[in-house]
């Protein structure tokens, strides 16, 4: 059987949440170090702490999800890119936001995997990238971001 990119960068993002990966800790081994105050709070200055973050990765999946759907947005909005982190720090809404990143990351992997093989080379609508570029994105995002994680968990427990 031929290689198939649809199931390859499925299981990547699969992968960058929950497996184990070859440049350090997935996103699920990251979170549990963080209480949902930990996770609210800066210890960096000018850096995004890591609830801001979950809810950044959570959109951007949403947003390519859309993508493969044929939603030709540009950039999305300020408080679309970054949503605002809820006023209570509970350990629910702590929970919730974790649930639904993990969420829509499967959810994109499993709309990955049933794209045809030809889609992966096509322009996005409204872009001026691959489908494969963008996913290979999320990824890179995925990866990007969880190594601010565990930078945000060192400047916590120092």
């Amino acid at each position: 059987m031929a290689f198939q990119i649809g199931p390859h960068i499925a299981q990547r993002l699969r992968l960058s949440m929950t497996g184990e990966m070859w440049h350090g800790s997935a996103i699920a081994e990251l979170l549990p170090h963080f209480t949902a105050t930990q996770a609210r709070q800066h210890p960096i200055a000018g850096a995004h702490s890591v609830w801001e973050l979950v809810l950044h990765m959570t959109a951007w999946a949403d947003i390519v999800a859309q993508r493969l759907d044929g939603d030709t947005q540009g950039y999305p909005a300020p408080d679309v890119d970054w949503p605002p982190v809820p006023a209570a720090a509970t350990a629910q809404a702590w929970a919730r936001a974790k649930t639904r990143l993990f969420a829509a990351y499967e959810t994109l992997a499993a709309r990955v995997e049933s794209l045809p093989e030809e889609r992966f080379a096509k322009t996005v609508d409204g872009q001026d990238y691959t489908t494969a570029v963008m996913l290979d994105g999320v990824v890179e995002h995925a990866a990007y971001h969880g190594g601010q994680m565990a930078m945000l968990w060192r400047a916590l427990s120092t």
